[in-house]
């Protein structure tokens, strides 16, 4: 067997089913007979073995329709030729397959072979499973987070669609690694169909699986064959870390009696090398009693951060509200009255002309407003402290905002300069006078130059017709209609434009031509209201301006009137136009590269994806206008794909989401001006 075949993914995982009393392989003589060059289902080509464990046999195959390799791992010998065996797993392979989210691996089928029985065929990974990673020499504690936190946010993906993993353990946490040998983001692998077999070969064979998990992850809960929830995976996510954290298990034994007994009374011991958060974060999550564990995997693993040591206020005490409900009834006209003082502005055009009485009974109005917001903030001092810059709390940000656009308003007036708003009036005249569509406009700020493009307004068809190749059932086609214009950032933000208003570099890949990175939907939505605070009224865009934008007048999957020819290959029309996990290097890459689309945005497809203002959520059945997306949810949306994700994941219509907190080397924005 050669290196490259001893690490990929389906050989490290194969001890995801290795749970029988006794463990050692017994050879499987009917799978003896698979050899290299033989088809099965008509299109899977055998290329060589690559695993074989206590529960299976798993073949690298070539998928010779879809153009890709791929992983088949053959169902153990006990249950593949049992239909009523069988049942449930393919019950349970159907909620998998739907499962789409980037730290997932996906599975594309459960075949049957009138021969050899099912088999589970899947996306074939070339890298190590974190059981192996953290056996390294270079492997160090900062490394942790960086690979805890992608799984939590999949795990609680996967439990808001009703789906636990029921076996997270290292052997099934899967590092890829580029051709350069570059590890890069992580997979969890075998998402509940391990389990979901060991309990059909319990039912229907004499086998004696004792389990559905690995025992040493395993919860009290799991080793006592109750109920199974979401805080099960994060008990087995907590044993993880506490053993990647100490370099061994919470708990060990010498006998299987010995360790149930350890996990259903004992305490883990503290670990000496970490901070107090750490440990803390670690004893809860890893509570005996599952009522006492986080609400989540995201909240552990962010409790292990140095963030996390401070109390924060949860999300549940304070949900979000609009401005509105922060104001009596009576000044809720605030928004309605600024909008107004604005187009006073822009009428605004004799120099030296005083403001107009109505913008001093306006002036006077908003000062009364900001005594009350004041007033407010005083009353919520505990909750302003306890509010985490980036963290999810929303009572203190919607006031904060309305104090900050007050004092805004109320510098315009008291700072009155005629030159200034002179300019201002000129550049807004001049951005009315119908723009033709791809139109560039230049702002330059603190120096450096942002380029935007025209978008007006207009109609289209938003989602994936259902024969798009690589679509995912939340694309529903649907007729919108935007009735404003928009300028959109011609590239993505760049580090140097970031670091022209932000002060600061948080990015990964550093280089001023390349896409900021690394910045969560809470930073994007800083860095737009402090151009707001220039007087630019730019605002991360809409899902329905994004693809509208994207798209600029095409229908097919790429913006540049051609669609993906593969989606986990390489494809030469995604080649044209975007940097994807084909091309990229495994980096990002210098904004403007590739061909623009039709209105001169570049890079839409690829790159880094870009964060849009919208809640995720199904989208309308019918027509809409103008659509702001859900009042509510727990994930906001970005577009795009990125230099890491293959060509399905970089379409128009592809839609991803995470909460507004994920920060990642493949996470950017480009933000839209209204005029």
């Amino acid at each position: 067997m050669s290196d490259d075949s001893k690490q990929n993914l389906s050989l490290n995982s194969l001890d995801t089913f290795g749970n029988y009393e006794n463990s050692d392989y017994e050879m499987d003589a009917e799978l003896q007979e698979l050899v290299s060059g033989m088809i099965l289902a008509e299109k899977y080509r055998l290329e060589n073995q690559a695993g074989q464990g206590g529960m299976g046999v798993v073949w690298k195959a070539f998928d010779v329709v879809g153009e890709r390799n791929v992983a088949l791992k053959f169902v153990p010998k006990e249950i593949r030729h049992n239909e009523a065996a069988m049942y449930q797993v393919k019950e349970t392979f159907k909620t998998i397959q739907a499962l789409n989210h980037q730290y997932i691996c996906p599975v594309y089928a459960l075949e049957r072979d009138a021969k050899f029985g099912y088999y589970i065929v899947m996306m074939w990974l070339k890298g190590m499973t974190l059981a192996e990673f953290r056996k390294q020499k270079n492997f160090r504690q900062e490394m942790i987070l960086p690979i805890l936190k992608p799984l939590a946010v999949a795990l609680d993906y996967a439990h808001k669609q009703g789906v636990i993993h029921r076996d997270v353990k290292p052997g099934n946490i899967f590092l890829p690694k580029s051709d350069n040998g570059t590890i890069r983001s992580v997979q969890l692998i075998d998402f509940g169909l391990a389990a979901e077999i060991q309990v059909s070969m319990t039912l229907h064979t004499t086998s004696q699986v004792k389990t559905s998990g690995t025992m040493a992850y395993m919860p009290p809960e799991q080793w006592r064959g109750r109920t199974q929830d979401a805080r099960t995976d994060q008990y087995a996510l907590a044993t993880v870390a506490y053993e990647l954290y100490s370099g061994h298990l919470p708990f060990m034994a010498a006998n299987t009696e010995m360790l149930r007994l350890c996990v259903l009374q004992d305490p883990p011991d503290e670990i000496k090398s970490v901070p107090a958060h750490v440990n803390s974060a670690l004893q809860k999550a890893l509570a005996k009693d599952r009522k006492e564990r986080f609400a989540s995997c995201t909240d552990f693993v962010n409790a292990l951060s140095e963030q996390a040591a401070t109390p924060v206020l949860r999300t549940e005490s304070f949900p979000e509200k609009s401005l509105e409900d922060f104001l009596p009834e009576e000044e809720s006209h605030f928004w309605e009255l600024a909008s107004e003082y604005e187009e006073l502005l822009k009428d605004y055009a004799p120099e030296g002309r005083r403001p107009t009485a109505k913008m001093e009974e306006m002036q006077a109005q908003a000062n009364r407003i900001a005594e009350f917001c004041q007033q407010l903030l005083t009353q919520k001092e505990r909750t302003r402290r306890e509010y985490v810059e980036d963290g999810m709390l929303q009572t203190a940000a919607p006031m904060k905002t309305i104090c900050d656009e007050i004092k805004r308003l109320n510098e315009l007036v008291t700072k009155w300069r005629p030159k200034d708003f002179l300019q201002f009036i000129r550049t807004e005249r001049r951005l009315s006078k119908d723009p033709k569509p791809g139109d560039r406009m230049v702002k330059t700020i603190n120096g450096v130059q942002f380029a935007f493009r025209w978008c007006p307004a207009g109609s289209f068809m938003m989602g994936s017709p259902e024969d798009e190749l690589g679509r995912y059932k939340d694309e529903k086609q649907h007729h919108v209609t935007l009735t404003k214009g928009f300028w959109m950032l011609e590239t993505q933000v760049t580090q140097e434009m970031w670091q022209s208003v932000m002060g600061n570099n948080p990015s990964d890949f550093e280089g001023d031509d390349l896409p900021v990175e690394n910045v969560s939907w809470h930073d994007c939505q800083k860095f737009c209201q402090k151009l707001r605070n220039l007087g630019l009224n730019i605002q991360l865009p809409t899902e329905a301006q994004w693809e509208y934008a994207c798209r600029a007048g095409t229908t097919t999957s790429l913006n540049n009137g051609k669609n993906i020819t593969s989606t986990y290959e390489i494809c030469e029309n995604l080649d044209e136009v975007g940097w994807y996990a084909k091309n990229s290097d495994w980096t990002t890459r210098a904004v403007g590269q590739k061909k623009p689309n039709a209105w001169g945005l570049y890079d839409m497809h690829g790159n880094v994806w870009e964060w849009c203002a919208d809640w995720y959520g199904d989208y309308p059945s019918g027509s809409v206008t103008d659509p702001t997306g859900p009042r509510s949810g727990s994930g906001r949306v970005y577009r795009g794909g990125g230099w890491y994700y293959y060509a399905r994941f970089c379409r128009s219509a592809y839609r991803g989401s995470g909460t507004p907190t994920d920060r990642g080397d493949d996470l950017g924005f480009r933000p839209v001006f209204v005029p």
